[in-house]
């Protein structure tokens, strides 16, 4: 079997290049108005912040836009890197571990939101490889859904039934 790698879609990787573009103004600003020349009436200390703030999230988007792909399928298994600041990425997830696969569609506000829960035949193992608030989040999706993988795929280039369908596919050949 080959490695599939699963993109983001063309509005969420447009909406990382708008605040990439938005931070970079917020950095010109800031070095314009130490300098003095745009806000004459601002301290610097405020620039300073306003241009250490628009780095550090320049630099995630940045990451995000031009990191690794959101969701790859191998040999081994799928590797989850779907989560916009990496901090709730699952990472590996083994094919000998996975029982099933289930899209669910999350309404709240007149907005839906697609997810695959990826049921584990050990969900204790992912769990503890967590700490802190990923963790927590990972053991109430225990409990709301019987599983602690839950990757958000409306943001993925690729149609959700065909990746349910492909990982299943994928399922019966381990």
């Amino acid at each position: 079997m080959d490695k599939i790698e699963i993109q983001f879609n063309n509005k969420t990787k447009m909406s990382f290049t708008v605040f990439v573009f938005v931070c970079f103004l917020y950095v010109v600003a800031g070095i314009l108005g130490i300098l003095g020349i745009f806000f004459t009436d601002i301290d610097a200390w405020l620039c300073v912040i306003s241009i250490f703030i628009s780095v550090i999230v320049g630099y995630i988007f940045m990451k995000r836009l031009f990191g690794p792909s959101p969701l790859t399928i191998d040999d081994d298994g799928i590797i989850d890197n779907t989560d916009f600041l990496y901090f709730f990425n699952i990472g590996r997830i083994r094919w000998k571990d996975i029982t099933r696969v289930e899209t669910k569609i999350d309404k709240q506000n007149d907005i839906s939101t697609k997810h695959m829960l990826i049921y584990v035949s050990n969900p204790d193992f992912y769990i503890g490889r967590t700490d802190g608030f990923k963790r927590r989040r990972m053991e109430a999706h225990l409990k709301v859904y019987g599983t602690p993988i839950f990757i958000r795929i409306d943001n993925l280039k690729y149609n959700s039934d065909d990746l349910e369908a492909l990982i299943n596919s994928r399922l019966s050949h381990k």
